[in-house]
């Protein structure tokens, strides 16, 4: 644990954890950027991502997923709870790199 919690704290925080996992596992995925969004809820890494996707032969339009696509596909406008959920976690993430002087 990072820092010390109440009990009501942690409770709510394993509540938090529940939903998220139930909402991951629950996810249907239809599409290709379905596919991205749900390896990206697993991995939490781009990297592993593209590799998934490669081992799975996923493609979008004929090609192979690219880092590039799951990076677009993260920044376009949730259409689900877990896509804008994930996309809020990605700019925090990048948000360092992203930044300007």
């Amino acid at each position: 644990m990072n820092n010390m919690k109440t009990l009501a704290q942690a409770k709510k925080q394993v509540e938090e954890l529940k939903a998220y996992i139930s909402m991951v596992e629950n996810f249907d995925v239809k599409t290709a950027e379905d596919h991205i969004i749900k390896a990206y809820a697993e991995f939490g890494s781009i990297v592993k991502v593209v590799n998934k996707m490669y081992k799975e032969k996923i493609e979008i339009d004929g090609k192979p997923i690219e880092a590039e696509d799951v990076t677009n596909g993260l920044k376009q406008r949730g259409q689900n709870d877990l896509h804008r959920l994930l996309r809020t976690w990605y700019f925090k993430k990048t948000r360092k790199s992203r930044s300007t002087w």
